[in-house]
């Protein structure tokens, strides 16, 4: 759920106190696409910021020849230069101290000038919130190296809305993005996920260490790319393996079989054809999480059919969760993490 809220300050002119942003820049031999990005910290109009540009590839050296010819002292090369892995970079944003607040930008992701002035300026009037994530604009990576604007956003709405979690959004979708948020330094609680899940869902596992809700400032100020190669899983399993975990991780913190009955039913109300992947993959949810089951009891007929035959014919299409391993601790994440168990607590009550 979205509210719509006041607009709130959108950046005021900078002062010597503007609030410090401390940008980490995460990037994987992209060369051109680093410069782009690099450039598009530099010239925002909230000027008090520093960047970090982190390259995880120990082998490159171009990316410190970069950094150096942007020639702008708040730029630095991240030491050491070692691999991280995505996820690994990813989460040095959530380790940092020394600023107001903090981002992440991925090379192939550009920001518009004002990015952090207007999400400054909403934090700063919303003292209470940890977070904001911005709307994005999608770019299209063309064969000869060129881009096309789609003309799409990822939400359609502009304004400043306060969303509001529920157990249903998180089996499975994604509010926070990566390359749009920003977040206050000194927050409620710790923001850190397992190191060991893949870049595809970062942004779902960091959904379940927000509070009840997040800030969404609908201009879009961020602007993603669709490259045409990418280090995301192209084959589907692995976001199915996930899709398992994400959505049998609400059932499972779930106490209350009614409960558990009532969010089967919410989420295939959602489906609009029972044999379309994601009907298949709640019949898989269903099948690999025991405190799931209910997924398989309200299943119209030809899903079911449809997932166990997926799950006989295709050989490991169904989730692992057997510790010790990095499912099983993925698994534990999403059942413990803070918003998870405050949605189910709060289902479980309301089916008493």
């Amino acid at each position: 759920m979205t509210d719509k809220m006041a607009p709130g300050t959108a950046g005021t002119p900078e002062t010597a106190e503007a609030p410090l942003v401390t940008v980490y820049l995460v990037t994987y031999r992209r060369h051109a696409m680093l410069r782009r990005s690099l450039a598009s910290v530099l010239a925002q109009t909230h000027r008090n910021v520093r960047v970090h540009v982190v390259n995880d590839d120990p082998n490159d050296p171009e990316v410190g020849q970069i950094v150096a010819a942007a020639a702008d002292p708040r730029a630095a090369l991240f030491e050491p230069v070692i691999k991280r892995g995505a996820t690994g970079s990813f989460g040095l944003v959530f380790e940092e101290t020394a600023a107001d607040y903090t981002a992440l930008l991925e090379d192939d992701n550009w920001w518009e000038p004002a990015f952090l002035q207007s999400h400054v300026g909403v934090l700063e009037s919303h003292p209470g919130a940890m977070a904001i994530v911005g709307n994005e604009r999608i770019w299209r990576e063309e064969p000869d190296g060129g881009w096309t604007d789609t003309g799409r956003t990822i939400w359609p709405f502009l304004d400043l809305r306060e969303h509001s979690y529920s157990l249903e959004s998180l089996c499975g979708g994604a509010t926070y993005c990566n390359s749009s948020a920003l977040i206050r330094v000194k927050r409620s609680h710790p923001m850190a996920v397992p190191g060991s899940i893949p870049v595809d869902v970062t942004e779902h596992f960091r959904d379940r260490t927000m509070l009840d809700t997040i800030l969404l400032n609908g201009a879009p100020l961020t602007n993603y790319a669709e490259t045409i190669k990418t280090a995301r899983d192209t084959t589907g399993r692995r976001w199915s393996h996930y899709q398992q975990l994400l959505t049998g991780s609400c059932f499972a913190a779930l106490q209350s079989p009614q409960a558990r009955k009532e969010l089967a039913r919410t989420l295939w109300q959602e489906i609009d054809r029972p044999t379309s992947p994601q009907a298949v993959g709640l019949v898989l949810a269903g099948l690999a999480t025991p405190q799931a089951r209910a997924l398989l009891w309200q299943a119209p007929r030809i899903a079911l059919a449809r997932g166990i035959l997926t799950a006989v014919r295709r050989s490991g299409s169904l989730v692992k969760l057997s510790p010790p391993g990095p499912m099983a601790e993925a698994m534990d994440f999403l059942v413990n993490a803070p918003l998870t168990q405050s949605l189910a607590g709060r289902a479980d009550a309301l089916a008493c």
